[in-house]
C-alpha cells in the first residue's frame, strides 16, 4: 500500500534532540522514527526522564529538533519559520 500525505498525520524520520548545560550534552531523542496515519490512535509511555515531554515538545514546535524529519498534516515542520510554527500550533495542536 503507498502512504499519502493525506493518509499521514504525522512522520517523523531520524528525530534526535539534545540538551547542554556548559560542556555537558544529554542526548534525549535519539534517532526517533514512528508514523501515526490518519485516524490512528497512539499512546506515549515510559518512565520519567525517558524523553516523552521532549518528543512531544518538538512534535508540536514549541522546541526545535537537532536533526530529523518531522511531518505534521502535510507540512514540514523544521522548514517553517517562527511566526509561520506558532499559527501552525494556533491551528493544529491542542493538549
Amino acid at each position: 500500500m503507498t502512504e499519502t500525505s493525506r493518509e499521514i498525520s504525522v512522520r517523523m524520520r531520524g528525530v534526535r534532540k539534545s540538551f547542554r548545560l556548559g560542556t555537558l550534552e544529554t542526548p534525549v531523542l535519539q534517532g526517533v522514527d514512528f508514523t501515526v496515519r490518519r485516524g490512528e490512535m497512539m499512546f506515549l509511555v515510559g518512565p520519567s526522564g525517558s524523553g516523552k515531554t521532549t518528543l512531544l515538545s518538538v512534535l508540536c514546535g514549541t522546541l526545535r529538533a537537532d536533526a530529523g524529519e518531522i511531518t505534521a498534516l502535510g507540512q514540514s515542520l523544521q522548514t517553517l519559520p517562527d511566526r509561520a510554527l506558532t499559527r501552525f500550533r494556533a491551528r493544529h495542536v491542542g493538549f
